[in-house]
C-alpha cells in the first residue's frame, strides 16, 4: 500500500473551494495513522508560495510523500516546489477545489477523505508539466489567453462556493456575449502564423471522467506535448460551438493541434490564467517537459506506456 510506513506531508489550502481544510486536518491525520503511515505532517497554507516551499523542502526534510488538499492552482504551486526541490516526491491530490481537473482526471473521489483512501491504494503515474517562462509558473491541466482567463477571473471564489461548477458555466456564457476577434501571432514549435481570434487554449491534461463518462478535449499528459485550440470565431453559436465540442471530446480536426512549445502574443494584450490562476496578460509562452512529476493515482487509472 502505497502510503504504508511512509513519512507523509499534507499541505492543504485552507481557502480553497468547498472544504474546510482545519476541519479536514484531524480526520485526514486520523485517516494516515490507521492506513499505517509513519511520520505525519499537517500544514495550512497562509499564502499560496508556502505550497511552493514546504513542496521544495519536503524531501530534505525527510518526507517520501506529498499530499496536498485544495484547487488546481494549490497542486501546481505544490508541483512547482518538488520540481525545484529534485526529491521527485509522489504527489497525491485531496481534492478540496471546485474543479479539480487533475484528480478527475487520475479518476480520484471528489471528496478529500475518500481520496485518501484511494491513493493509499492506488499507484505512482508519471505525466508532464508545462513550463510557463513568460509568467514564471508550472501548470498541470492547463493555460489559456482571452475567453479561459475571462471565466476563471469572473467565476469568483464567493460564486464558486455558492454555485460550484455552475460558476464557470454562467462565466462562460457571460464571456461569449459580444466577442470580438483581434490580431494574434502565434508560435506552435517553429510554425509562425498571424491571425484572426479571440482565445487560446493550450491543454496538457484534458479527459476526466465523471459518473463513468469521459468529459473534455483528447489532451494526454503522458504523451510529451501540448494540445492547442484557437477560437476564432467571434459570434456567440460559433464560439459556443467549439467549447462544447472540447468539453464533449469531439473537436474537429483544425480546433486542436499539437505542439511541444507555444508563444502567442496578441493586440492588444489579453489576460492569461494558468490553471485557472490569472496571472497576467499577453505575451504567453508554454512548453512542456516530458515525464517531470509523479503523481498518485487510483487504482482504475488505465497503464502508462513510458
Amino acid at each position: 500500500m502505497v502510503l504504508a510506513r511512509r513519512a507523509v506531508l499534507v499541505v492543504l489550502n485552507p481557502v480553497s473551494g468547498r472544504a474546510e481544510a482545519a476541519e479536514l486536518a484531524q480526520p485526514l491525520e486520523r485517516a494516515l495513522r490507521e492506513m499505517g503511515a509513519g511520520r505525519i505532517v499537517v500544514r495550512l497554507t497562509d499564502a499560496i508560495g508556502d505550497a511552493v516551499c514546504w513542496a521544495r523542502e519536503a524531501g530534505a526534510e525527510g518526507f517520501d510523500v506529498l499530499l496536498v488538499g485544495g484547487g488546481d492552482g494549490t497542486v501546481a504551486a505544490a508541483a512547482t516546489g518538488v520540481l525545484e526541490g529534485g526529491a521527485d516526491l509522489p504527489i497525491g491530490i485531496l481534492p478540496t477545489g471546485t474543479g479539480n481537473g487533475l484528480a478527475r482526471m487520475l479518476r480520484l473521489p471528489n471528496d478529500p477523505l475518500k481520496a485518501v483512501h484511494a491513493l493509499h491504494a492506488g499507484r505512482p503515474v508519471r505525466i508532464d508539466a508545462v513550463e510557463v517562462p513568460s509568467h514564471d509558473r508550472i501548470a498541470l491541466v492547463f493555460v489559456g489567453a482571452g475567453l479561459d482567463a475571462e471565466v476563471n477571473r469572473d467565476a469568483d471564489a464567493a460564486s464558486k462556493r455558492r454555485f460550484g461548477t455552475l460558476a464557470y458555466a454562467a462565466a462562460t456564457v457571460r464571456n461569449l456575449v459580444g466577442r470580438r476577434s483581434q490580431r494574434l501571432t502565434l508560435t506552435l514549435d517553429d510554425r509562425r502564423e498571424q491571425l484572426a481570434g479571440h482565445a487560446v487554449s493550450v491543454f496538457n491534461a484534458g479527459i476526466i471522467e465523471i459518473a463513468g463518462i469521459e468529459f473534455g478535449p483528447p489532451a494526454n499528459p503522458h504523451d510529451g506535448r501540448l494540445d492547442v485550440a484557437v477560437f476564432r470565431s467571434p459570434g456567440f453559436a460559433a464560439a459556443a460551438g467549439q467549447v462544447l465540442r472540447l468539453l464533449i471530446g469531439r473537436p474537429k480536426r483544425a480546433e486542436l493541434e499539437g505542439a511541444a512549445h507555444v508563444h502567442l502574443e496578441a493586440d492588444p494584450p489579453m489576460p492569461v490564467h494558468v490553471d485557472g490562476d490569472v496571472v497576467g496578460s499577453t505575451p504567453l509562452e508554454a512548453r512542456v517537459r516530458p515525464a517531470a512529476l509523479r503523481f498518485l493515482a487510483d487504482a482504475s487509472y488505465p497503464p502508462v506506456d513510458r
